[in-house]
């Protein structure tokens, strides 16, 4: 396999453009300079390593939202260090947090004030709020256009109006994820079937199935087989076994798409230094907290309500039934005490706070963009029956290319672009005379 040079832009390439300086000491002595010294993003050791200074780091999106505000960025030079800096979305329209940074970027407000914004929104919703589930995201976005200049409180309360429609996450992202999650999982499904039979075929399994008219399934006959006839080989016994759930189980499983797809090695890989991490790893839990977004989000929004309401209460107080019973629908509290206060209702609070921020994940162009190509790579081998002597890699790249962009421009994410690492990595995929998986590129990266 031939292995071309991996490039791409890291933030700290990025901001020194931004800066438009030509070394990385005077780029961030003129940020510095700029910088809004109320309102800084991080400490002072953190921004040096933004620029590359003293190790690599990588700012967050909450970050870079402040960083907005301090060096006054338009909303546009502010989407730029979203989608160019850090690979991510653009503003989520749907996430109230975010709408009022937009408006207050847009309308030079002070970051304070925006912080107050949010605050108030969220004191002033109620504790069992649904948020919609509709596509919404485009029409909420024309209705911004329209009101972005309002007085402010005109805007909070066009914001209240829509309050079910800020959902916090992409429905359309999700969405997509989702279909792929499912062609990836029928695919690797195909594939184990086939393998199982192709297996099992050279065992004695035939025979004893034509003998053994069992009224269970397929997979249990199998199963049934494989524990009595091949105690003796029990590393392949269990292989069949995996294969034999792989094939026939039913439900849609995290953890078979996470082996068929992110592997350790692709973790690895995009995560060059443990300095400047790029990527989170893509676990089951990550990929269960990404798919069942809706949810997430709904709690988190729940409890900074409840959060917002305990704050004008006594702390020496018995916290409010009302309150009591949003807590344990939350599963924070189980009316084990009897004499629950709002002091402890806010420690409660806090502590799940604190852990379900962490489960509100948006979905990033690095979730995407494996699972597409993934798709492509068997969707372009079918195209030409399998036969690689009809492989172009022109044709196939073009497809990709095509796929990739319609799936990143509706999801309102960068389009690819080969100065971003998971581009970079994908790109190699596509070899002059044949296709290697996502998993194959990084092997090789590792190794040489």
């Amino acid at each position: 396999m031939k292995k071309n040079k991996i490039s791409f832009q890291t933030f700290d390439e990025f901001i020194i453009q931004q800066m438009n300086c030509s070394d990385r000491v005077s780029a961030y002595q003129k940020f510095y300079q700029t910088l809004d010294k109320t309102i800084q993003p991080a400490s002072i050791p953190t921004m040096k390593r933004w620029f590359g200074i003293d190790g690599h780091a990588m700012p967050s999106r909450e970050q870079i939202f402040i960083l907005a505000f301090s060096l006054k960025l338009s909303p546009s030079e502010c989407e730029i260090y979203l989608t160019r800096g850090l690979w991510q979305p653009a503003f989520q329209i749907n996430d109230y947090q975010e709408t009022v940074y937009l408006y207050g970027l847009e309308n030079q407000l002070p970051f304070e004030q925006c912080q107050m914004m949010m605050e108030d929104f969220e004191a002033s919703l109620e504790g069992d709020i649904h948020l919609s589930q509709t596509h919404s995201t485009q029409e909420l976005m024309t209705q911004y256009q329209h009101n972005k200049h309002l007085p402010y409180d005109e805007f909070f309360n066009w914001m209240l109006e829509n309050a079910s429609y800020f959902k916090g996450y992409s429905h359309t992202a999700l969405n997509y994820m989702t279909k792929y999650q499912d062609l990836i999982i029928q695919s690797a499904r195909e594939d184990a079937l086939s393998i199982l039979k192709r297996e099992l075929a050279e065992t004695e399994y035939p025979t004893w199935r034509k003998y053994h008219f069992l009224k269970n399934s397929e997979s249990d006959a199998i199963k049934n087989f494989l524990y009595k006839h091949m105690k003796q080989d029990p590393e392949h016994r269990d292989q069949l076994l995996y294969l034999t759930k792989l094939a026939y189980y039913t439900e849609t499983s995290n953890i078979h798409l996470i082996r068929e797809l992110f592997s350790g090695s692709i973790t690895n890989a995009m995560n060059p230094s443990s300095e400047q991490k790029k990527y989170p790893a893509m676990t089951e839990k990550r990929m269960s907290d990404l798919l069942s977004a809706g949810l997430q989000r709904e709690r988190l929004l729940q409890a900074k309500i409840i959060a917002q309401k305990l704050k004008d209460l006594k702390v020496s107080n018995k916290c409010p039934d009302v309150l009591k019973k949003q807590l344990h629908k939350l599963g924070i509290y189980n009316y084990d005490s009897k004499n629950f206060s709002v002091r402890e209702a806010i420690s409660v609070s806090e502590k799940f706070l604190k852990s379900q921020k962490h489960r509100c994940l948006l979905i990033q162009r690095s979730d995407l963009l494996p699972m597409i190509y993934y798709m492509v790579e068997r969707d372009y081998i079918k195209q030409i029956s399998g036969n690689m002597e009809k492989y172009s890699r022109e044709d196939a790249l073009t497809y990709f290319v095509q796929i990739a962009n319609s799936t990143l421009s509706a999801c309102n994410m960068a389009l690819l672009n080969y100065d971003y690492l998971p581009d970079s990595l994908i790109y190699q995929c596509f070899q002059e005379n044949e296709l290697h998986s996502l998993s194959d590129i990084i092997e090789v990266i590792e190794h040489t």
